[in-house]
């Protein structure tokens, strides 16, 4: 006899999920200076320590990935997942159009600002005003957010890749 145990989606508190990012964050920036000298040692062909360096770097990204996705489809404090295809996620490339004017438009990266270099575009939060406006909105759909300033804006989201 086989015992199939469900597994659910993990359910946090949003706040507890605030701090979690931070903490994996503060761990990956030491953990990436940590690689960065390393690098510098010499060889990197038999630098073993610079290696293993650069795997918990990527298994702090990997865990930060899957964090701020759980915030990022947050709805009233708790984290549930939705892998909607049609709607922006953390990872998309949304281009958006502000305050309905077709002359001021963006192509934004919405995940993690230190990923901006790698994906060639501005990198948007998914944490802050802009991002939370974006995350889980389909092309067509418009949303106001407030400017840390106090001032809203509206954004109209024109076009929406999935990260692949």
């Amino acid at each position: 006899m086989t015992i199939v145990e469900t597994m659910w989606p993990e359910t946090r508190p949003r706040a507890e999920l605030h701090d979690e990012v931070n903490r994996l964050s503060q761990e990956r920036i030491t953990a990436h200076a940590a690689m960065v000298e390393l690098r510098s040692v010499g060889d990197l062909e038999n630098n073993d320590d610079y290696h293993r360096a650069v795997r918990v770097v990527e298994m702090l990204d990997a865990q930060l990935v899957r964090v701020r996705s759980m915030l990022a489809s947050s709805s009233d404090g708790w984290s549930i997942r939705s892998d909607d295809p049609g709607r922006a996620q953390e990872g998309s490339i949304v281009t958006v159009s502000f305050d309905d004017d077709v002359d001021d438009v963006a192509r934004i990266h919405v995940g993690d600002p230190t990923q901006e270099p790698f994906v060639g575009v501005e990198t948007c939060s998914p944490d802050s005003p802009l991002g939370q406006a974006v995350l889980g909105s389909s092309v067509g759909e418009r949303h106001s957010y407030r400017l840390p300033n106090g001032t809203v804006s509206t954004i109209t989201i024109l076009e929406c890749v999935q990260p692949s």
